[in-house]
């Protein structure tokens, strides 16, 4: 389904197909029920277009990026409390040495969060909370979502 279908279909999730041939956008066969008001879908794809401005596309790109930055913490936090951080007495041990780790991830900042995890020292390290093989776990994940290629090592 393309951009123009989803932001279509949240307004009307009755039609099946919207695509542009030529220029023209034509609207695809519907469910059994009668072709919409065309006023009503011109409007909302003139809506779409203003949207698909390129200051548009960065502002969702920026969006999507500090989304998942908040989600990578998010999952960093469950898994830590999951292996006893608490118990353990290490969170704030853990919280100074990611602190720069999670600046970059809450303000958006993947590729800078990817550069810090590399720069987690050796002596910050433990064999639970802070490992090589979680440090490479989460950059491949900031670069499986930046479409980058996967690092095999830190």
């Amino acid at each position: 389904m393309t951009d123009l279908e989803l932001f279509v279909k949240q307004y009307r999730p009755d039609l099946v197909s919207i695509t542009e041939k030529n220029g023209e956008y034509v609207i695809g066969q519907l469910d059994g029920q009668d072709l919409p008001n065309l006023g009503e879908i011109e409007n909302l794809i003139s809506k779409y277009l203003a949207t698909s401005s390129p200051e548009a596309n960065l502002n969702k790109m920026i969006d999507l990026y500090f989304q998942k930055g908040q989600e990578l913490i998010s999952e960093f936090i469950k898994e830590n409390l999951m292996l006893g951080i608490t118990q353990a007495g290490k969170t704030s041990v853990v919280r100074k040495a990611m602190s720069e780790v999670f600046s970059a991830l809450q303000t958006g900042a993947l590729l800078d969060a990817i550069a810090e995890l590399r720069a987690i020292p050796a002596e910050s390290k433990d064999a639970v909370f802070i490992t090589d093989a979680r440090i490479l776990g989460y950059i491949n994940k900031i670069e499986t979502f930046a479409g980058l290629p996967l690092s095999e090592s830190l």
